[in-house]
């Protein structure tokens, strides 16, 4: 049984503006199931440039791309994960199906100081620089892909279009290895501008930069699906609060994916569960399939075991309903 069927989740595109969230802990790592759904963005792509050189001969299908953005990982070991499950991430960038952000070098830059009335040995008084973590990545993103411009709102608001209401595939997918260190960095910079008094502006939280950043990304008309990794036991109290930037990516969450330590603690043959929210609907499989209507009848969830050559899953049933047009 592969992580698709596992979860009750449709196993070919994307749909355009979907969002799946991925949370782990720091015991039972969720990585597996993020190199999952980066293998099947870039399957799409081939699928879908296949398609359009048997169709006119060649040149089409070059609008697939899929951008992993990594700031946890360094794309080495994406490649290493990746290189087991026969796909080779170095031809990938070469051939234009996956562009790569890497958010380890922007990191520097987010929260640094600067020299002001100094000798230039560094005296004087320091200056926040007044650039945003997400909102960094964000513009990083859309150059990738070659997005058109229309970025939301700042606190999380996102201009309407159709990316909330067509079924149509997601010709882009954007993959994070660990929204949290994003987060992370906006609240150090929010805590550095709040010790030197900087109110020169209205302030916009981290929690709203980071739900906006992925709200942008899934406004686009372009048809972008967004695939976020978080660990929910070290995003820390106010993540998941009202308005935290955790409970917010949830809420828009068309699957919310949970990786966890069994709860009688690891065991030799097995290593944790995984356990699928289909929030929507819209990532559910077509009435009739057997994984789709186990989805239905219940909070799809398997045990994993984790090999060399990816997760042996065995499915299990939980008895709670999930309602597949659930918007809360």
């Amino acid at each position: 049984m592969n992580v698709d069927a596992a979860l009750g989740v449709r196993g070919d595109v994307l749909p355009r503006g979907a969002l799946v969230l991925v949370t782990d802990t720091v015991e039972t790592s969720a990585e597996f199931v993020v190199s999952h759904f980066l293998r099947r963005a870039l399957a799409a792509s081939d699928a879908a440039r296949a398609a359009a050189d048997a169709a006119d001969g060649g040149g089409g299908g070059g609008e697939w791309k899929t951008c992993l953005v990594t700031s946890e990982r360094c794309v080495a070991h994406h490649a290493n994960a990746m290189r087991k499950w026969g796909r080779n991430l170095r031809a990938d960038v070469k051939d234009g199906k996956l562009v790569v952000v890497d958010a380890h070098d922007s990191t520097p830059g987010w929260a640094t100081t600067r020299a002001r009335g100094g000798d230039g040995d560094g005296d004087g008084d320091a200056v926040i620089d007044e650039s945003s973590p997400a909102k960094d990545v964000y513009e990083q993103i859309a150059r990738a892909l070659g997005l058109n411009d229309g970025a939301g709102d700042e606190d999380g608001g996102a201009s309407s279009s159709s990316s909330s209401s067509s079924a149509a595939a997601a010709s882009r997918v954007v993959v994070f290895d660990g929204v949290d260190a994003i987060a992370e960095a906006e609240e150090s910079l929010e805590r550095r501008r709040g010790r030197r008094g900087d109110r020169t502006r209205a302030p916009v939280t981290s929690r709203g930069r980071v739900h906006a950043m992925v709200r942008s990304l899934l406004a686009h008309d372009s048809g972008v699906a967004v695939v976020a990794l978080a660990h929910a036991d070290a995003a820390g109290g106010e993540a998941i609060e009202s308005g935290g930037w955790l409970r917010r990516l949830t809420s828009d969450a068309d699957v919310v994916a949970r990786v966890e330590a069994l709860p009688s603690g690891v065991a030799s043959d097995v290593h944790g569960l995984i356990t699928a929210t289909h929030r929507t609907g819209r990532m559910l499989p077509p009435p009739g399939d057997g994984d789709g209507d186990a989805a239905r009848a219940g909070e799809a969830s398997a045990r994993f075991r984790l090999t060399e050559l990816g997760a042996e899953l065995t499915r299990v049933i939980r008895s709670r309903a999930v309602a597949a047009d659930a918007t809360a």
